[in-house]
């Protein structure tokens, strides 16, 4: 649901969902909601093989994303060259990251209901 925020950016028909900011807060919310449901539902415990690879990646992209979060925030105090790479960063880093969870969790979820 939070990938809705990049095709808002990218695919011309999303852009009339709504302003910007508002598709901003959604998915800040809906990181803090994952962030309480991954507590929940781990007890933060990363387990072993492709479960302990589907929880370091999945935590390390919510890091990233609450340091995206800080660094747009202060980017007017940062300023120039130092606060675009930052955020650049930052943000290409979350979004990496977020590449292999789709496979890890389908992987997860099939891995529990089939044994």
């Amino acid at each position: 649901i939070a990938l809705f925020v990049s095709l808002r950016k990218r695919v011309g028909s999303f852009a009339k969902l709504g302003s910007f900011d508002g598709w901003r807060v959604m998915h800040i919310a809906l990181g803090l909601l994952v962030i309480f449901a991954l507590v929940g539902h781990t007890g933060m415990r990363f387990g072993h093989g492709l479960n302990f690879w589907l929880m370091t990646s999945f935590s390390l992209m919510l890091v990233l994303g609450a340091l995206s979060t800080a660094v747009i925030a202060l980017e007017h105090r940062i300023g120039g060259a130092l606060a675009k790479r930052l955020r650049r960063q930052s943000v290409y880093l979350h979004i990496f990251l977020f590449w292999p969870v789709p496979a890890l969790l389908g992987w997860h979820i099939t891995k529990v209901y089939w044994y």
